[in-house]
């Protein structure tokens, strides 16, 4: 029974990843992630200026249902970085895994200086976080790059032109969930939560084949500005920091979506770029639901942040049991 798997060419001994987000962002975190059965050890997202994130309550869930947060990328930034990603490369190698480091810049020069740092810090890949949407300023929403084609063709085009061929790392692109591309064609809307342009997926699509440097596509992000509330009535995300208390939507409710964007970007992408699937992953049998669909390996987040790290043996048991059955069966 075959449970390895090929990412751009990166070997992994399963599909099963952490996503960027909770739980993965100091050396301490990531010590811990380093001796779990995860196929590759995830960091971030990571910003240029360290970040409190936003205050108060940040982060809702009904485990095995949603969770909603607008953490607003906390981390130490690139002093801490810095000092501690070498450590963290050096922990995830003894593991016998790779690091992966998710950037998440504020504008063009950021991604750029980003992707440098964790470049010389020991990443094997870094993926290029484009679609975090909880990010607020002043009670303003920042803008989410991924919902923008030609903001994203600026960002990789830099990036592209810091990356020497002999680089010794991989890059990804981690994109949001375009909810108005699953309706059938004739029946797009004219609007979607960022964007006029119902061919938004296709055109980002594009960009990110046309691009000479990236090599793996993670779909998806969180589904920007949900809503949700307690038992008690209250909003489920209460912060000075965020208007309306809205957060990005994860966890099982999303599996959906996620699989149906997963399969039209593998229609969608060159053969040479692969799709990691993100989105309500809970279970062995949701992994292989997004290997059916056609993702290479899968990122879990929302259960990570509810369950622990021990719910990385739970899930991978239960996919080695659904490749059993899968071959008695054949």
């Amino acid at each position: 029974m075959e449970l390895g798997t090929r990412v751009a060419d990166i070997e992994l001994e399963h599909p099963i990843m952490n996503a960027a987000g909770p739980r993965c962002k100091t050396e301490e975190e990531i010590e811990v992630l380093a001796r779990t059965p995860v196929a590759a050890v995830m960091v971030g997202s990571i910003t240029w200026d360290a970040r409190p994130g936003n205050q108060g309550d940040v982060y809702f869930s009904q485990s095995g249902h949603f969770s909603l947060n607008s953490l607003g990328l906390p981390n130490g930034g690139r002093t801490y970085y810095t000092e501690h990603l070498p450590t963290m490369a050096r922990l995830a190698h003894q593991s016998g895994k790779t690091l992966w480091v998710s950037v998440a810049g504020f504008t063009p020069k950021d991604y750029v200086r980003l992707v440098l740092l964790a470049v010389r810090g020991g990443a094997d890949v870094v993926e290029i976080n484009l679609g975090c949407p909880n990010v607020w300023d002043e009670g303003k929403q920042k803008s989410i790059a991924s919902f923008d084609p030609i903001l994203t063709e600026e960002i990789l085009a830099r990036i592209e032109r810091e990356i020497t061929s002999d680089t010794p790392c991989l890059f990804a692109v981690k994109m949001s969930p375009y909810l108005n591309n699953l309706l059938p064609p004739h029946e797009k809307l004219r609007v979607s939560p960022y964007s006029t342009d119902p061919l938004l997926l296709e055109k980002m699509a594009k960009v990110i084949a046309q691009s000479k440097l990236i090599r793996v596509i993670t779909s998806a992000n969180t589904v920007p500005n949900a809503f949700a509330v307690r038992d008690d009535g209250t909003p489920a995300i209460q912060s000075p920091d965020v208007q309306n208390g809205v957060g990005g939507l994860a966890g099982s409710i999303v599996k959906q979506m996620g699989l149906a964007q997963v399969r039209r970007l593998v229609k969608l992408l060159p053969s040479y770029v692969d799709v990691i699937g993100v989105g309500g992953i809970n279970s062995g049998q949701d992994v292989a639901n997004y290997l059916e669909a056609g993702a290479k390996a899968v990122q879990i987040a929302t259960a990570f942040a509810d369950r622990g790290p021990e719910v990385f043996y739970q899930i991978l048991t239960e996919f080695v049991s659904v490749k059993e059955k899968e071959a008695v069966a054949s």
